[in-house]
């Protein structure tokens, strides 16, 4: 579960290629360590957590060395405790200072996530 303004962790790595991009499982960073252009695509399930009054709003926001970025930014509406939502979002950034730290940012309340994927690809 993440709080408005909270960053989502990512419990496993499958493929990691290369020393462009680092992450520790079970943290919600990724390390770019080499400048250049990187694509970015979150895919998850939602769900809200302890939020009693509908409609609510979760959105996803990639955060980039602490600073929100506008591009990429997803959400998804609410009715019901009992609903639950794909979410995605896909960005791509310019990386000219390294190391960056790349994280997903949940908004809009406390939401639950399951099924939740973030690759990074240097282009």
């Amino acid at each position: 579960m993440a709080s408005s303004g909270g960053a989502l962790e990512f419990d496993v790595n499958n493929v990691v290629e290369g020393s462009a991009i680092a992450h520790t499982a079970g943290s919600d960073t990724v390390t770019i360590s080499q400048p250049g252009t990187y694509f970015v695509q979150y895919n998850g399930t939602t769900y809200p957590a302890n939020i009693t009054s509908f409609p609510a709003v979760n959105t996803i926001n990639f955060s980039l060395n602490g600073t929100t970025q506008s591009a990429g930014a997803a959400q998804t509406r609410f009715d019901s405790a009992s609903q639950t939502e794909a979410i995605s979002a896909a960005a791509v950034f310019n990386i000219t200072s390294v190391p960056a730290t790349l994280q997903v940012i949940s908004g809009g309340g406390v939401f639950g996530y399951s099924d939740a994927t973030l690759n990074v690809f240097k282009l």
